[in-house]
C-alpha cells in the first residue's frame, strides 16, 4: 500500500512483542525522513524502547494490512540512574508521534488513549508529561487542543528532566547504551507539560467523542476513515469506565467499583485512592 493512499478503515491496537519489528519499521531512516523530515523525534535507547513496546505501552492505528499509520509511545523514566528493574517508574513521557494521515486528528485520538491507558494500568509516581519543542508546531498544536498542562516548578522539571532525558540515546557514545544527563546543550528551550488528573477528564471526553463519531475525519476534505476500537476494552478503558472519567471521577477505588475484574489484576500501587 502507498504511503500517501488514504486507508479504508483502522483499527486502534496496544503494543505486544510480536510488534517490535513493524513499530521499529517507523524509525527506519526511508519511513522517519518522510513523517519527521525536521528530526524532532529522537531515538531513545534500546532497552527502553524495547520496554515500551513489549508492555503494551505503544497506541497504534493500523490499515487492514497492519502497516501503522499512526502511532504514539509512552516511554517509563526513573529519576535514580541505578534503579531496581521491577520499581514503580517516576515519570511517563508520551513521544515518539509519527503518522502518515495528517489532518485527521490521529495523533490526537492514540495521544489521548495511550495517556488514559497508562494512567489506568500503569501509572507513574508522578507525572505523565509530554516534551514539545517551540518549533515543533505539530506537536504543540495537539498538546493544546488536548489542555495538557505546562509544568512551571522548578523541582519537578529537575525531576523529570533527569529521569526522561535518560531515555535518550546519546548518539556521541559509541555503544549506544548511554542516555544524557539533564538536558542536552541547545534544547534548553523545550517545554513540558503533563496530563494530570483534571486533564484526564478531558482525554476521556475526547476518547467518547471519537467513539460516537465511529472514526477520524479530515475536517478539509470531510472524508472520513472509520476505526474499530475494540482493543479498548482488552485495556480496561470500558465504556461506563471512560464515561466515568468523563463525568470527573478520577478515584481509583471509585473506578475500581465499576471494573473490578481489570482493576483487580493490576498492581497493588494501581489501587491507592488518588
Amino acid at each position: 500500500m502507498s504511503s500517501k493512499a488514504m486507508p479504508i478503515t483502522l483499527k486502534l491496537e496496544f503494543s505486544g512483542i510480536a510488534d517490535f519489528e513493524r513499530i521499529s519499521r517507523m524509525f527506519e531512516p526511508d519511513v522517519k525522513s518522510v513523517l519527521d523530515p525536521d528530526n524532532h523525534v529522537v531515538k531513545r535507547l534500546h532497552s527502553v524502547f524495547k520496554k515500551a513496546v513489549y508492555m503494551g505501552s505503544v497506541a497504534f492505528l493500523s490499515n487492514g494490512n497492519g502497516d501503522i499509520r499512526t502511532m504514539t509511545i509512552a516511554y517509563h523514566a526513573y529519576v535514580e540512574k541505578d534503579h531496581l528493574p521491577d520499581v514503580q517508574h517516576d515519570h511517563t513521557e508520551l513521544g515518539s508521534t509519527l503518522s502518515f494521515i495528517p489532518g485527521y486528528k490521529s495523533a490526537s485520538l492514540v495521544t489521548v488513549v495511550l495517556a488514559l491507558r497508562e494512567w489506568i494500568n500503569n501509572p507513574p509516581i508522578q507525572k505523565i508529561a509530554a516534551n514539545v519543542e517551540p518549533e515543533n508546531i505539530a506537536a504543540a498544536k495537539i498538546i493544546e487542543v488536548l489542555g495538557w498542562q505546562l509544568i512551571k516548578d522548578k523541582g519537578q522539571l529537575a525531576s523529570i528532566d533527569a529521569a526522561c532525558w535518560r531515555t535518550v540515546l546519546d548518539e556521541t557514545d559509541p555503544t549506544g547504551q548511554t542516555g544524557f544527563e539533564g538536558v542536552p546543550k541547545g534544547l534548553e528551550s523545550m517545554a513540558w507539560f503533563e496530563c494530570n488528573e483534571k486533564v484526564l477528564v478531558k482525554q476521556a471526553r475526547v476518547v467518547l467523542d471519537f467513539m460516537d463519531h465511529g472514526g477520524i475525519v479530515n475536517k478539509k476534505t470531510e472524508h472520513f476513515i472509520p476505526v474499530d476500537f475494540s482493543n479498548l476494552e482488552k485495556e480496561g478503558l470500558t465504556r461506563p469506565l471512560l464515561e466515568a472519567i468523563a463525568g470527573g471521577i478520577t478515584s481509583r477505588d471509585a473506578l475500581a467499583k465499576i471494573a473490578p475484574k481489570h482493576f483487580a489484576m493490576l498492581p497493588d500501587n494501581n489501587h491507592d485512592d488518588k
